[in-house]
């Protein structure tokens, strides 16, 4: 069985946090991870992570000869309306696949040769990591041409693809008030077919369309870590901890919520271990030092709030003595 996943990335340089998700990609070594840019990869990386060599430019052309569309790539991120769409855009380079997938790298894998202990790849044909939406961070999709071409069941998908803005049409797409979260209204129950979304996503086509292809939606990907809980992530295993104990293991832990927060840092490594602890506030190496480290780190992020409150008290002050 091959497996190929298609990740696009365009930009001056890879992230600070990108060896973290190769080390975990070391162990999903039945997977080719296929980056296609113009970036060079670093020179030591797994032997199952692979260079597409493809610029931004060569990528707007490419989508308008396999999917006849004008993109828009102002903001990179698009690429992610578009993943729906990849085993179609880059037939090429999974013609010879069993499997195609698309994916990001925020993030570090767990075990996914659980996937084929289980027999998941050998019942399904569209693998998703959320139960209520295709999880846009981790999806696997069984290589023939209804798979591929899928996307264009929704009556929106040319109209979306050749905006410049990203609309969430890889996931569930957006609700019209932007103060409103889609996925806390499927979290709690809500039909997305009866949701009045931006667009037709590709979840709702998935999900409501007759296309007779078997499913497997479940919730198994960590996107976000309490106060008092820990991810541990181990020879590419990932666990959720509160303690000493491990609650749950994930197949992926994916830093979506936390990178959003100044508090969360990632780690200057030189090299990546085999083990290693993710907090609140970021990633830690060593179990006996996280209480620690987490209390320097909660001091540090108040620096910010302090700065400011200072500041404000040093402005009023001098306010003070010029209205004098």
């Amino acid at each position: 069985m091959t497996i190929k996943v298609i990740i696009p990335y365009i930009g001056d340089s890879f992230p600070q946090y990108f060896p973290l998700f190769l080390k975990s990609a070391e162990y999903a070594d039945f997977i080719d991870f296929l980056f296609v840019t113009d970036l060079e990869l670093p020179p030591v990386h797994p032997s199952n992570v692979h260079k597409v060599h493809c610029s931004s430019g060569e990528l707007v052309t490419r989508a308008k000869e396999k999917l006849g569309i004008n993109l828009d790539l102002t903001y990179p991120y698009k690429l992610c309306d578009l993943k729906p769409a990849y085993g179609h855009l880059f037939e090429d380079l999974v013609k010879d696949a069993d499997w195609w997938g698309i994916g990001d790298i925020d993030l570090v894998l767990g075990d996914l040769h659980s996937l084929k202990t289980e027999g998941i790849f050998d019942q399904f044909d569209i693998i998703s990591f959320r139960q209520h939406w295709l999880s846009g961070s981790l999806a696997f999709f069984r290589n023939n041409e209804l798979n591929c071409t899928l996307y264009q069941a929704s009556p929106d998908w040319k109209k979306v693809f050749e905006q410049a803005r990203y609309v969430g049409f890889d996931e569930a797409a957006r609700l019209p008030n932007k103060r409103d979260n889609i996925y806390d209204n499927l979290r709690n129950g809500e039909s997305l077919q009866n949701l009045n979304t931006t667009c037709h996503s590709f979840s709702e086509v998935v999900f409501f369309h007759e296309h007779g292809q078997r499913l497997y939606f479940q919730n198994r990907i960590k996107e976000f870590i309490a106060e008092d809980e820990l991810i541990h992530f181990k020879d590419g295993h990932v666990f959720a901890e509160r303690g000493t104990a491990a609650t749950a293991s994930f197949l992926h832990y994916h830093w979506v919520t936390e990178k959003r927060s100044y508090k969360f840092s990632y780690p200057d490594w030189e090299a990546i271990p085999n083990e290693f602890w993710v907090s609140h506030y970021g990633f830690h190496r060593s179990h006996e030092n996280i209480a620690s480290e987490i209390a320097d780190r909660k001091q540090k992020a108040r620096a910010p709030k302090a700065y400011v409150l200072l500041t404000k008290r040093l402005l009023g002050g001098l306010k003070r003595r010029l209205w004098k």
